[in-house]
């Protein structure tokens, strides 16, 4: 999965809704809801692709948005569904196994 996000942390909680939205949970203050589908993803890169983008309106006047774009899977570990659930809780899972996808990525740099 390719997402187009503010941020591409190592670790991301993706949610699905009951009508099949998906949304990364990648601003601090981002939380899942009751009745959504929480997932954890692992970000394949090692560093993630910087756009910006550049634009005008069509009555005049310009916009500009900047864009991290990275790669992710489903972490094959994740937490327990509590944990994805609960903001506190999985920030400080996310940072106990940071380490572990940093060595994800040297074990892939390895086999090529």
């Amino acid at each position: 999965m390719s997402l187009c996000l503010d941020s591409a942390p190592l670790l991301l909680r993706v949610v699905c809704s009951p009508r099949g939205r998906w949304d990364a949970l990648n601003a601090p203050d981002d939380t899942p809801r009751p009745l959504e589908q929480v997932y954890c993803y692992g970000r394949l890169t090692a560093s993630p692709d910087l756009v910006f983008l550049d634009g005008s309106h069509p009555g005049g006047g310009r916009w500009g948005q900047r864009i991290v774009a990275a790669d992710y899977a489903v972490w094959p570990d994740p937490p327990p569904l509590s944990t994805l659930r609960d903001d506190d809780a999985w920030r400080a899972w996310a940072a106990d196994h940071e380490q572990r996808v940093i060595q994800r990525f040297a074990d892939l740099r390895e086999r090529q």
